[in-house]
C-alpha cells in the first residue's frame, strides 16, 4: 500500500460522509507527520468525534479505524526521521509487514487463539465470546436506558445543545466500541 492510496482511501470516506469542511486529508498528513507516536489515540479520537454524528455501524466503524490506522502506518513521522512506520518495520526487520500477509495461512480450525496471556481453542474463544456477550447484556442495557440518557440530560443542562450531542455521540460511540471489542475479564 503506498502514501497516495491511504490518503485516497480516507478521502474518500471524508467525501462519503460529507466532512470536507471538518475534515482536510493534507492538514491531517501534516498533524500526523508532526505527532509523536503517543499522539496516535488524540488524532483516533479527533477523528472518531468528527465522524460520530454519522452513527455509523461496527463494520464503518472498522473501515474508519482500518483507514486511519492505514494512514499513521504509512505516512511519514518527523520522529521516525522522516519515514513511516512501515518503512521502519522494513528497516529494523528486513522485511515489511504485509509480507506477513502473503505467507502461507493455517486453516482456521487449526489456529489457537490467545487472550490475556490463556491459550484457546477456536471452539473456546468463540464460547467465551457468546459468554462474554451475554454478560454483557445488563450493562448494554443499564447504559442505553439509564447512564446514556441521563449524561444527555447533564450535558443539555450544562452545555449548548451540539456540544450536548457532541460528547453524548462519543460517549455512545465509546460505550459500543468497548462492548463490540470486550472488556470483561473472563477465565
Amino acid at each position: 500500500m503506498k502514501k497516495k492510496e491511504v490518503k485516497q482511501n480516507f478521502n474518500k470516506l471524508i467525501q462519503k460522509y460529507k466532512l470536507e469542511k471538518k475534515l482536510n486529508i493534507d492538514e491531517l498528513e501534516k498533524e500526523i507527520y508532526n505527532a509523536t507516536i503517543d499522539d496516535n489515540q488524540k488524532i483516533l479520537i479527533k477523528i472518531l468525534s468528527v465522524f460520530s454524528k454519522k452513527n455509523l455501524e461496527f463494520h464503518e466503524q472498522d473501515e474508519l479505524i482500518k483507514s486511519f490506522s492505514d494512514l499513521w502506518n504509512y505516512l511519514p513521522h518527523k520522529e521516525l526521521g522522516n519515514i513511516s512506520p512501515h518503512e521502519k518495520f522494513k528497516e529494523e526487520y528486513g522485511q515489511s509487514p504485509d509480507s506477513f500477509d502473503n505467507q502461507e495461512k493455517k486453516d482456521v480450525e487449526d489456529i489457537n487463539f490467545n487472550v490475556d496471556g490463556v491459550d484457546m481453542t477456536k471452539e473456546d474463544y468463540f464460547t467465551m465470546l457468546k459468554t462474554m456477550e451475554k454478560k454483557q447484556k445488563p450493562f448494554r442495557k443499564k447504559m442505553d436506558k439509564e447512564i446514556l440518557p441521563a449524561y444527555l440530560k447533564f450535558l443539555e443542562g450544562n452545555y449548548k445543545e451540539r456540544t450536548a450531542e457532541k460528547h453524548h455521540s462519543i460517549a455512545s460511540l465509546f460505550i459500543d466500541r468497548a462492548i463490540f471489542i470486550g472488556f470483561l475479564h473472563m477465565i
